[in-house]
């Protein structure tokens, strides 16, 4: 199934949102990478 994932990089203004599906399961530490919530 699909799964929605976001994640921040910098902050205040300079701040860039994500956001991206995947087809399958991703590896749980590489989930980590991403800060995923």
């Amino acid at each position: 199934y699909d799964t929605k994932y976001y994640y921040k990089i910098g902050e205040d203004e300079s701040a860039r949102e994500f956001w991206f599906h995947t087809p399958h399961k991703i590896d749980p530490n590489a989930s980590y990478t991403f800060g995923i919530i």
